[in-house]
């Protein structure tokens, strides 16, 4: 045991070289997220989507379906109760990064102020 203990010390010793801050309980908290990460990975890696009850193949599959729906010709969306930009462009098109392109393409800024049944030209292909 002594002899373990001391390999141990020396351990973190030599971790303390490189880095003076370092303590046993940064250590372990590291080790205990390293090995999370690969039980994880082991896990999903190793199971079919079935598996993994097909939770993130749902939330891509209903993305793709709403950029398939919205994608190619012009839209007209009725903007809904408490949504600016952003949420228009996240229920139509599955990402509310494109609250811009839809400001642009309706000529507002994104800074405009939008209301509830305002009617929006939407494309989500751009």
């Amino acid at each position: 045991m002594n002899r373990f203990r001391q390999g141990l010390n020396n351990f973190m010793a030599s971790i303390r070289r490189d880095n003076p801050e370092a303590n046993w309980g940064n250590l372990l908290t590291g080790v205990v997220i390293l090995v999370l990460i690969a039980a994880f990975s082991i896990w999903y890696f190793g199971n079919t989507s079935e598996d993994r009850g097909g939770l993130l193949n749902e939330i891509f599959n209903a993305q793709e379906t709403q950029t398939e729906e919205t994608a190619g010709t012009p839209n007209i969306v009725t903007v809904q109760a408490g949504e600016g930009l952003w949420q228009v462009a996240e229920r139509v098109c599955g990402d509310g990064e494109m609250y811009n392109l839809i400001a642009a393409e309706n000529g507002l800024s994104v800074w405009s102020e939008i209301s509830e049944g305002q009617e929006l030209t939407v494309s989500c292909n751009y």
